[in-house]
């Protein structure tokens, strides 16, 4: 150290130099609390359970005072991409529907379409409970893709009764008529879209999860 002069001053003079161990970093939350994260990896259960059992469990945590403990990391994250997911699904519902509007000139036809979309989400949570799968981020994902995938599949029985019955038949006939025909296009497009993302169906990967705790500066002091 060099005193206002310029002269050398000792550190010993002003300080005891002692080896004792501390944290490496310091990590903080909006630059006010320092926080401490534990993580852990879901192994043989799904990361649902073990997030519920662990929200569970920290009320029950005996923490110093200004000491507190919330989930972090990718739970976290999941829970805000759900809400986002959620809306990204209402939003997507609405222009669906304005886009068959507009195409079929019609608000009634648009209806016809859009019925097997919660058919199609009671068969999709079905699965997910006979595979014993979590409804996590991808399960959500998918939901959206299936709503595209039925919407399309429901257009081609619309438009081809449309021509049917444009040409002079009865609405009975035109879906008789559109359903054998139709029956190709849609097997094959759905076994596509099926064949591609049976990998990630069926992957095995578990998300990493994380504890926070943090203390106030207030406590601190």
């Amino acid at each position: 150290m060099l005193s206002p002069t310029g002269q050398l001053i000792p550190l010993s003079t002003v300080a005891q130099a002692t080896i004792a161990s501390g944290p490496s970093e310091i990590a903080h939350v909006d630059r006010r609390y320092s926080t401490v994260s534990i993580g852990a990896n879901v192994s043989g259960r799904s990361e649902a359970e073990t997030v519920a059992d662990v929200t569970a469990l920290l009320p029950t945590l005996d923490l110093s005072p200004g000491v507190e403990a919330r989930l972090g990391g990718i739970a976290d994250l999941q829970e805000d991409s759900f809400r986002n997911l959620s809306l990204a699904l209402l939003l997507a519902v609405i222009f669906i529907y304005m886009a068959l509007a507009s195409q079929f000139g019609s608000f009634v036809q648009p209806l016809l379409v859009m019925i097997a979309m919660p058919l199609a989400v009671i068969g999709a949570v079905l699965s997910l409970a006979m595979t014993n799968r979590p409804l996590d981020l991808t399960a959500f994902i998918g939901f959206i893709m299936l709503m595209g995938l039925v919407t399309k599949n429901s257009i081609l029985l619309i438009e081809f009764a449309n021509q049917a019955r444009a040409n002079g038949a009865t609405a009975e006939e035109a879906m008789r008529r559109a359903g054998p025909i139709r029956l190709r296009p849609i097997l094959m497009t759905a076994f596509s879209t099926i064949l591609a993302m049976v990998l990630v169906a069926i992957g095995m990967g578990r998300a990493v999860s994380s504890v926070l705790l943090w203390r106030s500066p207030s406590s601190a002091a």
